[in-house]
Parts: structure tokens; C-alpha cells; sequence
């Protein structure tokens, strides 16, 4: 499969989601389990950095269902408090930010950076703040 899933820090704060080259819809639907899994098992607030700088575009059917059935799932979770996505191409920029806007149930939208060092930043950022109370 062509995407990595895992924990960015130990205490389980922030999960990375890293698409390493062109999927399939069947590939996202088996990969959004496994965060929901991940996200089930954490007891508290988890950031979600999808890291889609390799991605130039997506499988050409099912775009509008299969991105509705990932947002709603994923944003619906009560143990995520906040998504990252880090693009550099113009047009998958335009995709998701169409897509979390039309699908999107939160309140709050995803960030979106360009590199992997802002995210880590904005996540550090966030556990900083926390552990202030």
C-alpha cells in the first residue's frame, strides 16, 4: 500500500499519514480505519498531519464520495482536535481545500503547509501550550 501510518511523538499526540505515491479509493478507505483505529486507542486530543507533498493527483473516480465518507468519518472523531496538510502542488491544494469545505462537519478547517518542519512546529506548539495548561 502506498501510504505509512504512525505516531509522531510517544505520548500519542499527533498521528502522521504519509502518501508515498498514487492509491486506490479501496487503499484510503483501509488506511482511514486504521486511523480511526489509532485515534479509538488514544483516550485524548490527537493532531492529523497527512503528509501529501508526493501526491500530484488522485484516482480519477469517486473523488466527491469517497472524500465525503473520509472527512466525515475522520472529522466526526471525537479524539481529533486538529488536521495538517502539508501540499506543495497547486491543484491538490485546490482538491482538498474544495473538498474539506463543501464535506468538512467541524467548525474548524484543516491547516495547510508546505513542509513537514511548519506542521512538526504547529504540532510542538500545541504540546507546548497544553502542558501549560
Amino acid at each position: 500500500m502506498a501510504v505509512n501510518v504512525g505516531w509522531v511523538f510517544a505520548e500519542k499526540r499527533a498521528l502522521l499519514v504519509q502518501r508515498t505515491e498514487y492509491w486506490t479509493w479501496d487503499e484510503a478507505q483501509t488506511t482511514t480505519r486504521q486511523i480511526l483505529s489509532l485515534l479509538d486507542g488514544a483516550g485524548h486530543g490527537v493532531s492529523l498531519i497527512y503528509d501529501f507533498r508526493a501526491i500530484t493527483r488522485f484516482p480519477p473516480i469517486g473523488f466527491s464520495a469517497n472524500m465525503r465518507d473520509i472527512i466525515t468519518r475522520i472529522g466526526s472523531h471525537p479524539n481529533l482536535s486538529r488536521v495538517l496538510l502539508v501540499v506543495t502542488d497547486p491543484d491538490v491544494h485546490t482538491l482538498l481545500e474544495t473538498a474539506y469545505r463543501l464535506y468538512g462537519g467541524r467548525d474548524d478547517h484543516p491547516l495547510f503547509v508546505q513542509t513537514m518542519d511548519k506542521a512538526r512546529q504547529i504540532i510542538d506548539d500545541d504540546r507546548f501550550a497544553a502542558s501549560r495548561g
